[in-house]
């Protein structure tokens, strides 16, 4: 706890915001030089630690629940993603950025355990469907259900210009990183 109250620094607007590690760092050590770097250093540091925040909160959720950290995405994607929780293979590995060989060995794990199950693509005959069994379904209710105060309060921090706004934002930060 020590350490989490020594990495937070006087944020924007006044706000105590803890600051990724390494971006934070080279804002408060650069601080003065360059406005506009001091700005970027910020926002990355930002950035990075609520990305931090997201993937901490997910882990813990998935092992309160004896899960890994995919599966509960896995099973988040079939269940909020498909009115009938079956999705292709192929959407998962892009959803989750995964190799196909690595979708296919979280499905296995998945599989074995009763969580989802593999069925052939009626229109593709090299193609898999997934779906989320009725295990699953139970699995995930429980992660789902203690998920929705923090996201009412996310929600609710935002006006709905000010998301769409925030969404432009990301997407252009995303897209200038991609041009590396």
């Amino acid at each position: 706890m020590k350490q989490d109250k020594d990495r937070k620094k006087q944020g924007a607007a006044g706000s105590d915001v803890p600051f990724g590690r390494y971006y934070g760092a080279l804002g408060r050590l650069t601080a003065g030089t360059d406005m506009a770097a001091g700005h970027r250093r910020m926002a990355s540091g930002l950035v990075e630690e609520i990305s931090a925040r997201f993937h901490q909160i997910a882990a813990d959720r998935a092992g309160e629940n004896d899960l890994h950290a995919t599966d509960l995405q896995v099973m988040l994607l079939l269940e909020l993603g498909s009115p009938d929780h079956v999705l292709k293979a192929t959407e998962l590995q892009r959803a989750l950025g995964f190799t196909p060989g690595g979708v296919t060995r979280r499905l296995d794990s998945m599989s074995a355990r009763g969580l989802v199950e593999r069925l052939p693509d009626p229109d593709d005959g090299r193609a898999w469907l997934v779906r989320l069994t009725d295990f699953g379904r139970e699995t995930i209710k429980e992660p789902l259900a203690r998920n929705v105060p923090r996201n009412k309060r996310i929600e609710q921090a935002f006006t709905a210009s000010e998301w769409q706004s925030l969404i432009g934002l990301l997407r252009r930060l995303a897209d200038v990183l991609g041009e590396d």
